[in-house]
């Protein structure tokens, strides 16, 4: 994981990287849900005019890459290093990648512009040489208005009989990871961006589902209204927007299982969930998120191979998302097969920029079933950030089991706060969830432990 303005020295497979990030603002959750309502209330039928294309996608121009000198090795790692970036880019459904006219030639169609230049937000751009044997790469990403270098990395690669192709897939992922994922760099500082200008009627259908990819990284219920209800818009105003489709189905999704929908049954509401998934994947058959929002609502209809099948089916289309691995490790965590689960959720970890708190509840449940409990209270305190209940079930049993009995009970305390159906009824809570029986009974079992101790 690349922390913002950190340097990191890690092994990653045969390569040694090291990190020169710089921070992104990230834009604050609370000031896009204000704007959202702006866009959201108004009076029936007032959908917004527009004469220009609505800016639905994050464009990026993936440069050629520069040979010092003449090595051949060079030239070979350069001239393909721009092409595997920007295949690797595609995949990433927010993103639409360019190559300059140069490089089209031979390039997929899924990425080639005739533009010399053409209209992007964001440029990847870097260099190849060699020094004393070792082979050294840098990609940076830079905001092309004002040449800022948002993030940079080097890699220097010394190890023998590896070949072209494999330097290139090694590389071309790690950038194209940091850069895609909904967290990463330039999909934060193109939220920021835009969204300063917040009338701007183009920038609607973009805003809704930056706010749904901004709240669920905390799913926060005062949040959820505003940005179901933009999404709602969107797709009536716009109903052949595919990502706005999918993040609605993740939307429709949390209105049955946490408990949104006040005017709908479970069974019926999962069924709009159902219905704006399938219309995603109508739309958009290799989106990511549609994929990984269908996986949920078969998690929910109680299908857990179908929905593990759907989060299989996403790492399948961008195996460099870590959102796409997390979703997958999660679903395995839910049906108890943390031997499969876990290592996909490390990888996932150790891909993200920013990694939501809810990454860790999985490691941590895990740590509960092997009762290590110290790695256990660790995982637990990340899962437990921003405001996840679960997380602090789990955070209480650790600490009762590490015989902290004021930390178990804050822990508990705050649980109660944040999620009062937890608290009441913590069986029906997980099972409700449709976690594994073994899952309900460690997780229900340490919490109840967790109250008898407080009770002695």
């Amino acid at each position: 994981m690349v922390q913002p303005n950190a340097t990191d020295h890690r092994e990653l497979g045969l390569f040694k990287r090291f990190s020169f990030s710089e921070g992104v603002a990230a834009i604050a959750s609370v000031a896009l849900v204000a704007a959202l309502l702006l866009w959201t209330i108004r009076p029936e039928g007032g959908a917004p005019e527009t004469t220009g294309v609505p800016e639905q996608s994050v464009a990026i121009l993936v440069e050629e890459f520069g040979a010092r000198t003449g090595d051949e090795v060079e030239a070979l790692v350069a001239s393909g290093l721009s092409n595997e970036i920007a295949a690797a880019l595609i995949r990433f459904p927010d993103l639409a990648v360019h190559l300059v006219n140069d490089q089209v030639a031979g390039a997929s169609d899924a990425f080639a512009q005739n533009d010399r230049n053409p209209r992007s937000e964001f440029k990847v751009a870097g260099g190849v040489w060699r020094e004393t044997g070792m082979l050294f790469i840098r990609a940076e990403l830079i905001r092309r208005n004002d040449s800022e270098v948002l993030w940079s990395e080097r890699y220097i690669e010394g190890a023998q009989n590896q070949s072209i192709t494999d330097i290139l897939d090694s590389i071309s992922s790690e950038v194209a990871s940091v850069i895609g994922q909904q967290y990463g760099y330039a999909l934060r500082d193109a939220r920021a961006t835009r969204l300063h200008n917040r009338n701007d009627p183009s920038l609607r259908g973009f805003a809704c589902v930056a706010s749904a990819q901004i709240y669920r990284r905390t799913y926060h219920s005062d949040e959820y209204q505003a940005v179901r209800d933009c999404l709602e818009a969107t797709v009536r105003e716009d109903p052949d927007y595919g990502r706005a489709w999918a993040m609605l189905a993740y939307l429709r999704n949390d209105a049955a299982r946490f408990g949104h929908e006040q005017n709908l049954s479970k069974a019926a509401a999962f069924d709009l969930a159902r219905q704006a998934a399938i219309r995603a994947l109508d739309l958009e058959p290799r989106d990511t998120d549609a994929l990984q929002a269908m996986s949920h609502v078969e998690q929910y209809a109680g299908s857990m191979d179908r929905s593990i099948e759907f989060a299989r089916l996403a790492v399948e289309v961008n195996p460099n998302d870590p959102a796409a691995l997390a979703n997958l490790a999660i679903r395995y965590g839910i049906a108890g097969r943390f031997d499969e689960g876990v290592p996909i959720m490390r990888r996932a970890i150790d891909r993200s920029v920013a990694p939501p708190p809810f990454y860790f509840h999985l490691l941590a449940i895990d740590h509960l079933m092997k009762k290590e409990w110290s790695e256990m209270r660790l995982a637990a305190e990340q899962a437990s950030a921003d405001g996840w209940s679960l997380g602090q079930a789990l955070l209480a049993i650790a600490h009762t089991e590490l015989s902290n009995a004021r930390a178990a009970r804050e822990a508990l305390t705050r649980m109660a706060q944040l999620d009062p159906p937890l608290a009441e009824d913590p069986r029906a809570w997980l099972e409700g969830h449709s976690l594994a029986p073994v899952v309900v009974d460690a997780v229900f079992t340490g919490i109840t432990k967790a109250r008898a101790a407080l009770d002695e």
